[in-house]
């Protein structure tokens, strides 16, 4: 089959949706002929860019080696009704969580309508899946994917060693790990102000490693500041993937303490793979996209979200108990290789463009 995946995100610009899509298209061509049209900058140009990729993807079309349209997000759903209207050509989106939950009135009057006129929507999560169903859009146009995960390199010791290190991480700290963009759903400045006082009552030699930037950096370094735990609390920004990779690594458990927000979610969750992928124990919110990525006690421990005592009670015994914990994070490990690994996610698009491109026949 011939694909036309068209993205908004992608690398060289960094984030979770710009690594998706960049693994989707890479992982689809095992299977199918996949045609890229992409953009890797600032949103700001996106009202420039929106319609070179309508250009492109006429000339692509016209040239009629296309069989399936692929929108990488909902902000670009209308430009798939369009050309699938034009060229007659079966189109999907993929949800995410904020592009169906963002709260504009123009956009929430355009893009569910288009949504409802794709042939099939591709959900990352439950939690994404059920703001679409929201929308009034079937339940059979519908279908839920999660993302995909590869295995890690493993690093030497001496470069863990050397990270930590730097990073004033000695041999009997206990760190804690974050990974995201800084916005109030995340939980960070929850759990600092409501989880690690406690904590660091019990292991004073407790680090908090917080990887990210975005609108509550500053709330957070007054909460910080505010609680003096300038020691233990380390907001390292954004870092290169090399850096990070040492950072799973060096980290004793992945902490993801996301809370409920009117009008944001988390759509899915990928650093929790990559956590558990690492090793590294993962305890998470019980809350919207997480549960599709965190299956519980398999590969992560879900507590509910915004219980501190729940919290404290799941990361002491995991800290308390280091031989369990590393056993429990070796079968983590293997558990979301078996089950998000990329082969298996990208048969599932293959499958389901088959399915598409059948039906599409069988009505012509």
């Amino acid at each position: 089959m011939k694909i036309l995946f068209i993205t908004r995100k992608f690398p060289p610009s960094t984030g979770g949706m710009e690594k998706f899509a960049y693994e989707l298209s890479t992982s689809l061509q095992a299977h199918d002929t996949v045609k890229i049209i992409k953009w890797g900058g600032a949103n700001k140009y996106l009202p420039l860019i929106l319609p070179l990729f309508f250009i492109k993807a006429c000339f692509l079309l016209l040239k009629g080696d296309i069989d399936i349209l692929h929108m990488q997000d909902g902000v670009i759903a209308p430009l798939g009704y369009l050309l699938s209207r034009m060229f007659r050509k079966p189109f999907i989106v993929i949800i995410h969580g904020l592009d169906i939950t963002y709260s504009n009135y123009f956009y929430q009057r355009i893009i569910p309508y288009c949504l409802s006129k794709a042939n099939k929507i591709v959900c990352i999560s439950g939690g994404a899946a059920s703001e679409v169903i929201k929308k009034n859009i079937p339940e059979s146009h519908i279908v839920t994917i999660p993302l995909g995960i590869y295995d890690h390199k493993i690093l030497s010791e001496s470069a863990i060693k050397k990270w930590r290190k730097s990073h004033g991480i000695t041999k009997d700290c206990v760190t804690l790990l974050t990974v995201g963009r800084l916005v109030k759903r995340k939980g960070v400045a929850w759990f600092i102000e409501n989880v690690m006082p406690n904590l660091i009552r019990t292991y004073p030699n407790l680090r908090y490693i917080i990887i990210g930037t975005g609108p509550e950096k500053l709330n957070i370094i007054n909460i910080v500041n505010e609680l003096k735990l300038n020691e233990h609390v380390h907001l390292l920004g954004k870092i290169s993937d090399d850096e990070l990779a040492k950072a799973y690594a060096s980290s004793t458990i992945f902490v993801q303490p996301n809370i409920h927000v009117p009008n944001d979610m988390e759509g899915f969750g990928l650093v929790l793979l990559e956590a558990a992928v690492n090793s590294l124990p993962v305890v998470a919110a019980n809350i919207e996209g997480i549960s599709d990525a965190v299956h519980q006690q398999r590969n992560g421990i879900l507590v509910p979200a915004g219980d501190s005592e729940a919290f404290l009670i799941e990361l002491k015994n995991l800290i308390s108990n280091p031989g369990q914990t590393k056993k429990f994070s070796k079968l983590a490990r293997k558990y979301t290789l078996q089950n998000f690994n990329w082969h298996a996610i990208s048969n599932q698009y293959h499958d389901l463009y088959s399915q598409l491109l059948n039906s599409a026949r069988s009505q012509h």
